[in-house]
């Protein structure tokens, strides 16, 4: 019998090796927990966990919008990495950050007064 909801071909996230694919569940019929094989992506090689080692990567996913004068401000965090879509302040577009471990790596914003897009 399964331990979890995490199975072969999930997306998981560890707080040390970060994010992976589930290639391989292994389970152990007794008194040790079941054993996963994780392909993580930072690392570019796979490692054998205990499955309570890992969460699904759809579980520390969290989303919030909110309205707001000029419009709604966005924002998405996957465990990793956040994306953030607020208000350029003016009332004509947005603006979008990456942020990677809450370093931020890109930036732009979009109008929708003339349908351009800028760095």
């Amino acid at each position: 019998m399964k331990e979890s909801a995490v199975e072969d071909g999930v997306e998981v996230t560890h707080p040390k090796y970060g994010r992976g694919v589930v290639t391989e569940y292994r389970p152990n019929f007794g008194a040790e927990p079941d054993d996963i094989v994780v392909d993580f992506h930072a690392l570019d090689d796979c490692r054998t966990l205990p499955v309570y080692a890992v969460e699904a990567a759809q579980k520390v996913t969290t989303a919030n919008v909110e309205p707001g004068r000029f419009g709604f401000t966005a924002v998405v965090d996957d465990g990793v990495g956040t994306l953030i879509v607020q208000p350029d302040g003016t009332g004509d577009g947005y603006a979008i950050e990456l942020l990677i471990d809450g370093e931020s790596i890109d930036q732009t914003t979009v109008s929708r007064v003339d349908g351009t897009a800028s760095q």
